[in-house]
């Protein structure tokens, strides 16, 4: 029965601005549970898409967003929504 069921490929996708304090730390933590971290650099002017990559996540960086995090969210799972199979399963924090 074991054979029948296909392990889930699992990515944290994580709204920031601005949050160069701590967002490695919360990579790294997540790395440890998920499969892909995905950090949306939401208008950032510190370097939170830096530390993200360097900690091992995905940095996507919006693009004229104005509707806050709603809006990062969104312009992140229309770009990354065409690259996720049915084996995949994202989680937003």
């Amino acid at each position: 029965m074991d054979n029948l069921i296909s392990p889930l490929y699992v990515t944290a996708v994580i709204p920031a601005h601005n949050e160069a304090e701590g967002i490695q730390a919360t990579v790294l933590a997540l790395k440890k549970q998920v499969d892909e971290v995905i950090v949306i650099c939401d208008n950032c002017t510190d370097n939170t898409q830096e530390l993200a990559q360097a900690a091992g996540a995905r940095a996507y960086v919006t693009v004229n967003n104005t509707a806050r995090k709603a809006g990062a969210l969104n312009q992140c799972l229309a770009s990354i929504c065409r690259l996720v199979n049915a084996k995949s399963f994202l989680i937003y924090l």
